[in-house]
């Protein structure tokens, strides 16, 4: 396995325009935006230091360390996933997917997502920011997120107030928390209008993912909650890195020196990368925004710190990897999505087949190892 410490970065996630969830109510306000978040690094397209000059973690005071996890691309001319980034922690050949194992790391036990709508938004053409927000609004509870509450861990906690039992600001707890899976777990919209980071051809992906991860130490800091898992959403052509090298999406965790972290997904404005990152797969071009967003959530949920939660295959595959590629419209609590199926290892099997699911029963009680 080789893992990357990089700096942290945010994930985006997407959801439906179709919902009988009303998004309007949830809070949405302005946030200040990280200052200049690009420090030194001549490769990533700068905002200029809008905002607070060296505000917030972003300004370059603090530099913000974490380990990341890329979804790949599906390759044009054969239709199959491909590889990644060469600077990723991806195996070279993916290997066959294997039950998912417990590393002894951290869970998001309890799901919140705040989406950051970043860059302004000025722009929607293919009404991707409602289809995240009605996607964020149904999952929670549903069937298919369901597959997620069969795994437990170290349950997570920000540097708050230690909840009950929490030895500290981290995430130590005696003993094994189960993951939730609750209703409404999109509890707040941000938007940051400054400009996002822009991945150039020479830019390491540790250095892109640098960018997003100040974002999301920011945002944290400015919300006051560190439990939440934060979705950084680009507008249109905001990136277009999804060639054979590239990617569609990403989840990680990140810690800075002065000992704060959070845990972040990013998807990108998905409908611009069209098949490779399934979109018109299953219903509309809208389809690869849910598919994408939901893989980075569950992966987020098992394993926030990659790669020490559940992890398959050559300690690298996560619960959405080794069902990459299949999809299906689902009923999530009453709203149709496109989304892939999950790794279950209750189904006691290795064969894709029985093991990758789209629905899964609640799991209760105490967890046994």
């Amino acid at each position: 396995m080789r893992r990357f410490l990089v700096f942290l970065f945010v994930a985006a996630i997407v959801t439906s325009a179709c919902s009988r969830h009303d998004t309007s109510l949830l809070p949405s306000h302005s946030i200040k935006p990280a200052g200049n978040i690009c420090n030194s690094d001549p490769d990533v397209a700068c905002d200029g230091g809008g905002g607070d000059p060296g505000g917030g973690s972003g300004g370059g005071a603090v530099d913000t360390t974490s380990v990341y996890h890329v979804m790949d691309t599906v390759c044009p001319n054969t239709g199959t996933v491909c590889t990644g980034p060469t600077d990723s922690p991806a195996p070279a050949t993916p290997p066959p997917p294997v039950p998912l194992q417990y590393y002894g790391g951290t869970v998001i036990t309890h799901p919140q997502v705040y989406i950051v709508y970043w860059g302004g938004w000025q722009s929607d053409p293919a009404n991707e920011r409602p289809y995240l927000q009605s996607f964020f609004a149904s999952v929670g509870g549903s069937d298919w997120l369901n597959t997620v509450t069969q795994y437990y861990g170290k349950g997570y906690t920000g540097c708050g107030t230690p909840p009950p039992g929490y030895v500290n600001c981290l995430w130590l707890r005696p003993g094994f928390v189960r993951i939730q899976n609750p209703t409404g777990i999109l509890i707040g919209i941000l938007n940051d209008p400054s400009t996002p980071p822009t991945l150039l051809p020479s830019t390491p992906v540790q250095v892109f993912q640098n960018a997003l991860g100040a974002e999301a130490i920011s945002m944290a800091e400015q919300t006051g909650n560190f439990d939440a898992l934060y979705v950084l959403a680009f507008p249109t052509q905001a990136y277009n890195n999804y060639g054979a090298n590239g990617f569609c999406g990403s989840h990680g965790f990140g810690t800075d020196t002065a000992g704060t972290f959070a845990a972040f997904a990013f998807v990108p404005y998905v409908v611009d990368a069209g098949v490779s990152c399934y979109g018109n797969t299953a219903n509309t071009s809208l389809d690869g925004v849910s598919v994408v967003a939901g893989h980075e959530l569950a992966e987020a949920l098992t394993d926030p710190q990659p790669y020490d939660g559940w992890v398959g295959a050559a300690r690298y595959r996560e619960i959405g990897d080794q069902c990459e590629g299949g999809k299906s419209i689902q009923q999530l609590n009453g709203t149709s999505f496109a989304v892939q199926a999950l790794w279950s290892n209750a189904t006691n099997s290795s064969d894709p087949g029985v093991a990758c699911v789209l629905q899964s029963q609640l799991f209760t009680g105490d967890p046994t190892p």
